[in-house]
């Protein structure tokens, strides 16, 4: 819409404009992307004052927006900077808490917007519901399908919870069962070889005796892990010190575990994951195992700020695992998939993150001092 167009509209004209704006601010907050809000609102304050469209209250309103407009900006932000470092706990509180706009409590009944993600459906029906205009019942339809609506626990109970949790004696324990340790089981659908190697204070002499038991190394996560990606997300790292990682690590890509493996979902290779989820000992594991820090993020990762990033820009966040990578020969120097260089990158990450600390959020002030001390190393090495 030119600014031609807006001095060409009529009030009614003006009031269906604001109100499709308005619908394209409802999808952008669905989205979490705030790219074009600032936009977005000037073109509202524009076609209301070349309209002279009387909506009571509007210029608060839109002034509002903006204001919020900016503190989800720094939500969505704050949110990306926890899925970088690998705080998933964090991610998820501020996933749950919502970017903060409150649409309906700034624009009132101004407009009629659709929800957002949701597509218009032309004939008036739900093609998600049945004939009746109700939600399919699940037990029906696996009886119609000639199956039993069993709960998961029913089916295959998860005998790897002790493994999982690290119980002395666990594995021993389970493989005295007989129990075929390669079937999927419980919530995670794991094997008994991935629950031992999300278990606390996981050593390769543990893991041994799972293969020695029939454990298939080469196994496949519904998620798409590999052992060497599952073991990447590891969630007990203060148990373990860097010399059994690497001892562990070394023992599955002997076997075959692929360390270049790429996952289906996260769409990340087993360093990938090692750098964003992992530690400094992890990440030396993967690279003693063979895995290839040459390889950048791919297009569509999430969150996307981060795709097309060298390893070393990856590690960022986390100054020990950037050295780590240094020290096995990586240049940090290279530009990303997009040729951008990675000095002017995460100098503008570290003022952002500097930018959006405050006092009360010291989770955003030792993010902005890592990456600031990543800086310092990446100038140290021009």
């Amino acid at each position: 819409m030119s600014d031609d167009d807006t001095d060409k509209m009529s009030p009614e004209d003006g009031l269906k404009g604001i109100n499709d704006l308005l619908n394209k601010v409802v999808d952008a907050t669905g989205k979490n992307n705030l790219a074009g809000m600032d936009d977005i609102i000037a073109r509202m304050g524009d076609i209301v004052s070349a309209t002279g469209v009387e909506i009571p209250g509007m210029t608060d309103r839109l002034e509002m927006l903006q204001g919020q407009t900016s503190t989800a900006r720094h939500h969505i932000e704050n949110s990306d900077a926890a899925m970088w470092v690998g705080d998933l706990a964090r991610a998820e509180a501020l996933g749950q808490a919502g970017p903060g706009l409150d649409l309906e409590a700034l624009l009132g009944d101004t407009y009629s917007a659709i929800e957002p993600g949701d597509d218009a459906d032309l004939d008036g029906e739900d093609d998600d519901e049945d004939l009746d205009g109700e939600e399919p019942d699940l037990a029906e339809l696996l009886a119609s399908m000639g199956l039993d609506a069993a709960e998961p626990e029913e089916i295959l109970p998860d005998l790897y919870a002790d493994i999982a949790s690290g119980h002395p004696g666990a594995i021993e324990a389970f493989i005295g069962s007989g129990e075929d340790p390669n079937l999927p089981r419980g919530e995670d659908q794991h094997t008994a070889l991935l629950a031992a190697l999300d278990a606390p204070n996981r050593r390769l002499e543990q893991i041994e005796k799972l293969l020695q038991a029939g454990a298939d190394p080469m196994v496949i996560h519904s998620f798409g892990d590999n052992a060497l990606s599952w073991a990447a997300g590891y969630h007990h790292p203060d148990t373990v010190d860097a010399d059994s990682e690497t001892a562990l690590m070394a023992r599955l890509a002997a076997l075959g575990v692929d360390p270049n493996h790429v996952t289906q979902v996260g769409n990340w290779t087993v360093l990938h994951r090692a750098i964003v989820q992992g530690d400094a000992a992890r990440v030396s594991g993967m690279l003693a195992a063979g895995a290839d820090p040459g390889i950048p993020v791919f297009a569509n990762f999430m969150p996307e700020k981060l795709a097309h990033f060298t390893c070393a820009m990856l590690a960022a966040p986390k100054p020990e695992v950037l050295q780590v990578l240094i020290d096995r020969g990586l240049d940090p120097l290279l530009p990303d998939g997009l040729g951008r260089d990675p000095i002017m990158v995460i100098e503008a990450e570290a003022q952002a993150a500097r930018a959006r600390a405050m006092d009360d959020d010291p989770w955003t002030v030792d993010h902005a001092e890592a990456l600031e001390t990543s800086l310092a190393i990446l100038k140290s090495q021009t």
